[in-house]
């Protein structure tokens, strides 16, 4: 994997803990957000691939 695509990975696991911790924080467990974040993201591959 070249330095990019680490780069670009670790970004977006970061954003997607970032989310699931404010979504802890309004009461949704990190099991539901993380299911829920890995959905979209699986929905705006297909819309828009990289």
């Amino acid at each position: 994997m070249s330095n990019n695509n680490t780069a670009n990975t670790s970004s977006i696991i970061s954003k997607v803990w970032a989310f699931c911790n404010t979504l802890r924080d309004d009461g949704v467990g990190y099991g539901d957000s993380l299911n829920q974040d890995l959905q979209n993201l699986k929905i705006s591959r297909i819309r828009c691939p990289l």
